[in-house]
């Protein structure tokens, strides 16, 4: 249909977002990271896409960073252009340590 005006043509668009955080040693237990405690560096960290709590072959894994990698202090992961939704953060716990900060990380533009 040539000249024909055509409407209703939308576009739906959607963000993504950046989900990063720090392992450290939490030598009180606070759940805090203190001054004097320190990152650690090559721990895996994965997001749970289906909520086993175990680490599958599909999901995305980060490993933390060592110190002076990447110009920081150690211990950062990031998961890049994440899409919206709610994801589960877990780590593959060093051998001798046990967690003391559990984080469910949720990202809803909108």
């Amino acid at each position: 249909m040539t000249g024909t005006p055509l409407s209703n043509l939308d576009f739906g668009n959607q963000g993504f977002a950046t989900v990063s955080g720090t392992i450290f040693n939490d030598f009180n237990s606070n759940g805090i990271q203190d001054r004097l405690e320190t990152e650690i560096g090559g721990a895996t960290v994965f997001l749970d896409m289906n909520g086993n709590g175990r680490q599958d072959s599909f999901e995305p894994q980060a490993t933390t960073s060592f110190s002076g990698q990447f110009g920081g202090p150690g211990g950062g992961y990031s998961f890049q252009s994440v899409l919206p939704g709610n994801y589960r953060v877990y780590q593959v716990l060093p051998p001798g340590f046990v967690q003391t900060t559990p984080q469910i990380v949720s990202f809803d533009e909108g």
